[in-house]
């Protein structure tokens, strides 16, 4: 008789899991997990050619060491998925057999396109493959970036779309759920705020409204020290100016008919010691927005003015420490998907001056700007130290 073909389920939202015929397997090397994952969610689905995962996942490598990278994570993710799940197509192409796979990502997917918010929002379980990092594969992290912005985007019409209907049917407490379900996908999204306040105040609820209004000022006070715009502000005294002056309205307390899922923490209090690294990190997060125009400026000083021979558009990305948490990543990945949609190049790595220019030549910046960017990167670091020596100076 002839054996089946072993299902694999693989879990990519809110967590990394791998499953074949029910029995966990041990997640194998980053960098595979990220071809696999890579394999089997790339739009548009099917065989991808060789070429194309060599400039992906091992830019940095001369062909024959790159394809033979290739060659032996194939072979490892047949051994650990099971026969049959990876599959070929003549010596060019490599492919993930669908009938062999479960994966949460395409049954949202799949869920959206027929319109069913409820089993979309049953299957977000959060963003893509959370803390995954694939060293070297900036092309594979601009991929994951839109990728995180696309699925949590589907989740979020879902959660608009239950919120409506809650509203609609007259169940306010439901409305009022579903509201925060969505806005806390992303607490800095100010649009989503400004819909969940005007929702929630068009049903009565408006001290549900600034409860909202206020979460938003947090987060943004706290990652930004920044205040809510001002058509946010307008809409949260308007708000308050409806309000009856001696009475403080709150949510129903209903029971949905849906209970929203509740996220799961990333990140356990007995892990306080890592908070700094993370403080460190969202540090580096703000400054990567002013990164593109502190570099042409630089360039521009540091060649007279003439910058025609150095007219790539290129920013460095501080590389995420493991202790990072995961609103730094939402923020990094947000910034990643902006600047590869505006057509500039990033490149993530860490280090001193020399390692900045590798990581540029690797990603296939010209020699002559990485040598710039390198020249520029030494030059702020001996002025880093002059400024220490002259302070620590009696």
């Amino acid at each position: 008789p002839i054996s089946p073909i072993p299902m694999l389920r693989i879990t990519t939202l809110g967590t990394l899991r791998l499953e074949r015929d029910g029995t966990p397997v041990p997640a194998p090397q980053p960098k595979r997990v990220a071809l696999l994952a890579y394999l089997a969610l790339a739009h548009p689905r099917g065989p991808h050619r060789r070429d194309t995962l060599l400039g992906m996942f091992w830019p940095e490598l001369p062909e024959e060491r790159a394809r033979n990278a290739l060659r032996q994570a194939l072979h490892q993710l047949r051994a650990a998925c099971g026969p049959g799940v990876l599959v070929t197509r003549g010596m060019h192409e490599v492919a993930v057999d669908p009938a062999a796979v479960r994966c949460d990502a395409h049954a949202l997917e799949a869920a959206a396109a027929r319109g069913d918010a409820a089993a979309v929002v049953a299957a977000y379980g959060g963003d893509l493959l959370p803390g995954l990092f694939a060293a070297g594969a900036g092309e594979w992290e601009d991929w994951l970036a839109r990728e995180r912005v696309r699925l949590r985007g589907l989740a979020a019409d879902a959660g608009r779309t239950l919120a409506r209907d809650a509203a609609a049917a007259g169940d306010a407490g439901a409305a009022a759920r579903w509201v925060r379900w969505t806005c806390a996908l992303d607490p800095l999204d100010e649009a989503a705020a400004r819909w969940g306040m005007e929702l929630l105040a068009g049903r009565g609820l408006g001290a549900a409204a600034l409860e909202l209004y206020g979460g938003l000022a947090a987060h943004l006070r706290r990652e930004f020290d920044a205040a809510p715009g001002a058509e946010t502000a307008a809409l949260a005294a308007a708000v308050r100016a409806a309000m009856p002056p001696l009475a403080t309205p709150a949510a129903p307390r209903i029971t949905p008919r849906i209970t929203p899922p509740v996220p799961t923490p990333a990140i356990a209090t007995a892990e306080a010691p890592r908070m700094a690294v993370r403080r460190r990190w969202a540090v580096r997060a703000r400054c990567m927005a002013a990164a593109g125009v502190l570099l042409a400026a630089s360039l521009a000083a540091a060649t007279d003015g003439d910058t025609s021979t150095y007219n790539e558009n290129v920013v460095v990305l501080p590389a995420r420490p493991p202790g990072a948490g995961a609103g730094d990543g939402r923020r990094a990945e947000r910034i990643r998907a902006a600047l590869a949609a505006a057509g500039v190049k990033t490149v993530s790595a860490r280090g001193g001056p020399r390692e900045v220019a590798d990581a540029l030549q690797a990603a296939g910046v010209s020699p002559e700007t990485a040598r710039m960017v390198g020249r520029l990167a030494a030059r702020r670091a001996r002025a880093r130290a002059s400024a220490a020596d002259h302070s620590s100076t009696p």
